[in-house]
């Protein structure tokens, strides 16, 4: 069955917008639906645009004309207002309005937070997983909802490498799951010299964008081995972003260490921002628990800068058919060392390079878009 329209539903973290973004490269009739209001990094603006964060305010709500205010919306995006009302039946109207936007598309493809009103959809739907499987065994009506919403879902696409095993422990049939990895745009994480006026008199500069929820990304192993490093390169700094439920326990750890000349702090940014902090780094910290990434390890890798973080073998080989060539630790010790290695400058350039090929070859916009485009493809077929 050919494709007529096809459309992203939601946009966690921006997923959605670039797999439409590379599905319409293809000549994919796709279109992407965000939520207003959402979180900053979970609009198009948040990836694109180059943002006044002090004009955007609350990222929770932030100010809609400061977002647009150097970007124009494409015309295949949609905005679902989903702002709430005094007046009494208002969640159901608006529910009633998402429901409508559905009609035109033949697939629905549904990111966080569709499953829980998948219930509601009349059309075949997709659920696309970028980690979320880890929370559904929470008892909470949203979860609860999500669940119904995964049940039903003629496929589910998974992003996460170490989430495979989950789905199955949670009694989903493999011939429901289909791994995709994350779609990076190679053009704009790209290799260059960072354009941000910082002087800094550091070497090594490590820079670690990751939020800080230390049981799911370990940055409290990070911030015991950079202060195990200073010891020996004093002119060493890390920098970290200031976000996550653990934020206040990590800058307690960095006191409590004696470690605050060494640490930089800085607050969220959006993505043309963090494509410069990846250019200016040395070498970009990810996560020490998963054994898996997101898209902040081959974002940094795309740029040619040379990623800490822990990848478990066995995760990376099922699915990628082989290993990142990434500075693989876990423990406090490994990292450390690690940490050690990435004084050779020479070395850390060529892990760079070989993590940019990596990205080119498993993340890029045209072979995820085309892993997707078979998976629809397949449902919809199978409702002819």
């Amino acid at each position: 069955m050919l494709i007529v329209r096809v459309v992203n539903a939601f946009n966690m973290a921006n997923d959605a917008y670039v797999l439409t973004k590379g599905l319409r490269k293809l000549g994919v009739d796709a279109e992407l639906i965000v939520q207003k209001p959402a979180h900053a990094a979970s609009l198009p603006q948040w990836e694109d645009a180059d943002i006044d964060l002090l004009r955007v305010g609350d990222l929770y709500n932030p100010n809609w004309d400061a977002l647009n205010e150097h970007w124009k919306m494409p015309d295949w995006i949609r905005v679902w207002d989903a702002s709430r009302s005094w007046y009494p039946a208002s969640r159901m109207l608006r529910w009633t309005r998402l429901l409508r936007m559905l009609e035109p598309y033949d697939l629905v493809v549904g990111h966080v937070p569709f499953a829980k009103c998948a219930i509601l959809c009349r059309k075949p739907f997709i659920i696309y997983d970028a980690g979320w499987i880890r929370y559904l065994k929470m008892n909470k009506p949203g979860y609860r909802l999500s669940r119904w919403g995964y049940r039903h879902a003629r496929k589910i696409i998974f992003t996460n490498v170490d989430t495979y095993e989950m789905f199955l422990q949670q009694g989903y049939a493999p011939e429901q799951l289909q791994f995709s990895p994350f779609a990076i745009d190679t053009d704009q994480y790209s290799p260059a010299p960072s354009r941000l006026n910082i002087t800094w008199d550091s070497d090594p500069l490590v820079f670690s964008p990751t939020r800080h929820e230390w049981d799911e990304k370990g940055n409290d192993k990070l911030i015991k081995a950079f202060s195990n490093f200073v010891m020996r390169r004093r002119r060493s700094r890390l920098v970290l972003v200031e976000w996550g439920n653990d934020l206040l326990s990590s800058k307690n750890l960095v006191a409590n260490l004696g470690i605050e000349e060494n640490v930089t702090w800085v607050p969220p940014m959006h993505k043309k921002r963090l494509i410069e902090w990846y250019r200016l780094a040395d070498v970009v910290a990810d996560q020490f628990v998963l054994g898996a990434y997101g898209t902040t390890a081959p974002e940094a890798m795309s740029c040619a800068k040379p990623v800490l973080m822990y990848a478990e073998d066995r995760f990376f080989q099922r699915w990628h058919g082989g290993i990142p060539p990434v500075l693989n630790a876990r423990s406090v010790d490994e990292i450390s060392e690690m940490l050690r290695r990435i004084e050779d400058p020479a070395l850390r350039s060529e892990i760079g390079n070989k993590g940019r090929e990596w990205v080119l070859k498993q993340h890029s916009l045209e072979k995820v878009a085309k892993i997707h485009l078979r998976t629809y493809r397949e449902v919809l077929d199978e409702i002819v």
